[in-house]
Formats: structure tokens, sequence, C-alpha cells
């Protein structure tokens, strides 16, 4: 997702045994890697071989970034990336069990987030 001089990106680090989900933010222009946030490895979740929990695409305002990470792990990031505020959704609702993988791109509509889980 590129907001100005901003591209952010989400990813999975995966070092030795450990798995890690991450936003990274770099410069437009020069390539630099201005900022990165672990966010942890989220809740346990499968995935298919092909996917991971960080395949979702971020959305970006004026004033924030958010970020979904797997099965509706959803944060909200300064643009300095200062992590603001986390809600995680499975706790809340349970697993989905989504059979194919999950892409979620959050729609930000003024103060509120929307998201769909197409389960089957």
């Amino acid at each position: 997702m590129v907001h100005g001089n901003h591209v952010y990106v989400t990813t999975k680090i995966v070092e030795g045994a450990e798995k890690s989900l991450w936003t990274l933010c770099f410069d437009r222009e020069s390539g630099e890697e201005l900022w990165r946030h672990n966010f942890g490895r989220g809740v346990k979740q499968t995935t298919r071989q092909k996917s991971n929990l960080a395949a979702n695409t971020p959305t970006v305002t004026d004033d924030a970034l958010y970020v979904a990470f797997g099965y509706f792990d959803i944060t909200r990031y300064s643009h300095d990336g200062e992590m603001i505020w986390v809600n995680r959704y499975i706790s809340k609702f349970g697993d989905p069990k989504e059979a194919w993988g999950y892409g979620l791109s959050p729609l930000v509509l003024n103060d509120l987030i929307f998201f769909r889980n197409r389960s089957r």
C-alpha cells in the first residue's frame, strides 16, 4: 500500500522455528526502511501452504494505517509506526475455520472499519 512517500508492506518472517507477523514501512523514493513493527504470532490459525497470516492488504488514511493479520486481528498504526490500538476478534467470535486462507483489506469510513468474512 502506498501513501505519500511511504510504502507499507505486511509479511511473515520465519527465523528457525519462530514465525512472526510484521508491518514494514519504506521510503518510496530511496527504498530505505523507515520503521518496522513485530505484531507477534497472532492467534494460532491454520493456513494453506501458499498463504500466510500476513497476506492481507493494509488500508491507509491521512492519519493512520490499518492492518489486518490472519483472521480478524486488526491494528491501527500512526504513519510513524506507533501502534495505536489492536483488536483480536477470534477470542470474541471464534475461529472461522477458513478452508483456503484469508484475504482482507479493511475499508475505513469516518471512524468505522468494515471487513467481511466469506466462510463456507
